[in-house]
């Protein structure tokens, strides 16, 4: 995806070796690190995950930090696709979309207002503006 121009995996769990950096750029950046997240996997606990921190940059020099739990390769709903967990953070976040876990305590406009809260108005406007440009 052209908008996402560079992407840092860095596993925060496991063996010492294995946490460092790795930087993607470029046209293929999103593919080479989730070819990267599925080789964390596949060295993953049998129970658990392994906390692995991913930091995007987009087209306009904006950067999002992601963590993301990466189970054994083959666990049910692994968390090693970026674009999907990029889009939920972002619309978790800028407080436009209310997470199925508090539909049925929130409504759209308290969940706003609670990420302004924790966000901070400027922060969270941010995000909404990435959200945009990552749907455009």
């Amino acid at each position: 995806m052209s908008k996402i121009v560079k992407v840092i995996v860095e596993q925060a769990e496991g063996l010492t070796e294995d946490m460092k950096p790795f930087t993607y750029e470029g046209e293929l950046c999103v593919e080479q690190a989730e070819t990267k997240l599925r080789q964390i996997a596949a060295n993953g606990p049998e129970l658990g995950y392994f906390k692995t921190d991913v930091e995007v940059t987009l087209s306009d020099g904006t950067t999002v930090g992601l963590r993301m739990d990466v189970e054994r390769l083959g666990t049910p709903d692994n968390d090693i696709e970026i674009l999907p967990h990029l889009r939920r953070y972002l619309e978790t976040y800028s407080g436009r979309v209310v997470p199925d876990v508090y539909r049925n305590e929130y409504t759209p406009e308290q969940w706003l207002n609670i990420m302004v809260i924790r966000n901070g108005a400027e922060a969270t406007m941010e995000l909404a503006r990435c959200l945009e440009m990552f749907n455009s």
